[in-house]
């Protein structure tokens, strides 16, 4: 069973990320947060086996969130999500070492399998045009987390 704790400032979008979520047998909601700062103290008290985390929120955003989360947990996966499209965020997550970035607007074709692939350990940004290749190459257990940076760093020195 997967446990997942949804970190989202709506509550409309937490009820239909539970009720997603509650149509599968292998996933399960652990937890719920409104922001970062209630994030950051029930990751304290509750386990969980991915996050996912709303980049958009008014007390800490996302990525405040994000760095918090890989100071105190730094092998918990977490996908991005945002009302944005991917190829406006996914690069900024992919280096602020999210595992995954999935589109609200694609939550519920995406979602599931996002969570899948992050508790096995696989990087998931599917529309990503830029920077498929990286996700593609950390989706292997044996690919190093630094073989991505390289090659996104010699992806942004030439203007990709």
């Amino acid at each position: 069973m997967i446990s997942v704790l949804i970190i989202d400032d709506k509550k409309v979008v937490r009820r239909t990320i539970v009720q997603l979520l509650s149509e599968t047998d292998d996933i399960r909601v652990t937890g719920q947060a409104a922001g970062g700062r209630k994030a950051m103290d029930m990751l304290v008290k509750i386990s969980c086996d991915v996050v996912l985390l709303d980049i958009t929120m008014p007390d800490l955003d996302g990525f405040q969130t994000l760095k918090l989360i890989r100071g105190n947990y730094p092998d918990l996966p977490v996908i991005m999500l945002s009302i944005f499209p991917e190829d406006q965020y996914a690069a900024r997550a992919l280096k602020a070492s999210a595992n995954g970035y999935v589109c609200k607007s694609n939550a519920s074709i995406q979602l599931i399998s996002a969570i899948r692939k992050t508790a096995m350990g696989e990087k998931y940004f599917p529309n990503c045009k830029k920077f498929s290749k990286i996700s593609e190459q950390q989706t292997g257990a044996d690919i190093k987390e630094t073989e991505g940076k390289k090659l996104f760093k010699k992806r942004r020195n030439h203007g990709y």
